[in-house]
């Protein structure tokens, strides 16, 4: 008998630590599981919140093409530092060079959600001027946006194309409207 009660209490004892191990084992594979769900959950909402600089092309006055830099994110957007893949003369001759300005040399230290830089290009019969073997105003930009939010660095790439506008009725952006109507209204005022 007391060799019977001796594999008992070792199996009871090997049953014990395989019940201690498998729950070890279930334990750290939940905790694992639980932090990856908490690492992706974290993710997404940063992706919410996070600042989102986009370019994009505007017109102004329904005939000057704009570029347009935008943060249409949820968050300010820190140390935006902005690149162009060429030169591009404002209005062609005697334009400045968009890689001259300021908002293109300098970092921007902060750029709240929904602040705007808007830089007039040209109208459309005056883009590829070329004058001794430069284009001067390009049909086709590449702007480069770098920033940071938090300790994470973006930075994203946006090809202007403006050819696929030519033959497109270029419309009034809705402030060119509201400026018309203030000045109408601002006349009639006057006349009384």
């Amino acid at each position: 008998m007391d060799l019977i009660a001796y594999i008992r209490d070792w199996q009871t004892l090997i049953g014990g630590l395989l019940t201690i191990l498998a729950a070890f084992i279930g334990g750290r594979y939940v905790v694992l599981s639980t932090n990856r769900q908490i690492a992706a959950v974290a993710d997404q909402f940063r992706e919410t919140v996070r600042p989102f600089v986009i370019a994009k092309l505007g017109t102004y006055a329904g005939t000057i093409f704009c570029l347009e830099i935008q943060n249409i994110g949820q968050s300010a957007a820190a140390d935006l530092s902005l690149e162009l893949d060429r030169d591009f003369y404002q209005f062609g001759d005697n334009g400045k060079n968009l890689r001259d300005l300021e908002a293109f040399v300098r970092v921007v230290p902060q750029f709240a959600p929904g602040e705007k830089l808007t830089f007039l290009l040209s109208q459309g019969f005056n883009l590829d001027n070329v004058k001794d073997g430069i284009d001067l105003t390009p049909k086709t930009l590449k702007i480069t946006t770098r920033y940071r939010f938090r300790e994470i660095r973006y930075e994203e790439a946006y090809v202007i194309d403006m050819q696929h506008y030519f033959g497109v009725l270029a419309l009034k952006n809705k402030h060119d409207i509201l400026s018309e109507i203030a000045g109408y209204l601002k006349k009639i005022s006057e006349r009384k």
